[in-house]
């Protein structure tokens, strides 16, 4: 339970990047597209925390990146890739 209290904004940001990228790639939007904007997001986000928590963590950017990777696998793996956006 300690690691999940400590780490629950990193959880989050690899939650909600993996269901934005799934939901992206499922619904036809070039993966590569999709990457960028869930991409985007998670800058922005940490963007938001410099500017006004005087926050910024790697960490969460990382999360962001590794949620890209696992929304898509799971999209490629139930869903399929329509395109890859090249």
């Amino acid at each position: 339970m300690g690691f999940l209290k400590e780490n629950f904004d990193k959880v989050l940001h690899f939650s909600i990047s993996a269901a934005v990228m799934f939901a992206l790639t499922a619904w036809l939007c070039p993966v590569l597209i999709a990457a960028l904007v869930t991409l985007l997001f998670g800058t922005i986000k940490e963007w938001h925390d410099m500017q006004y928590t005087e926050r910024f963590d790697m960490g969460d950017w990382l999360a962001d990146i590794a949620g890209i990777a696992v929304g898509f696998l799971l999209c490629w793996a139930t869903v399929g890739v329509a395109s890859w956006g090249f």
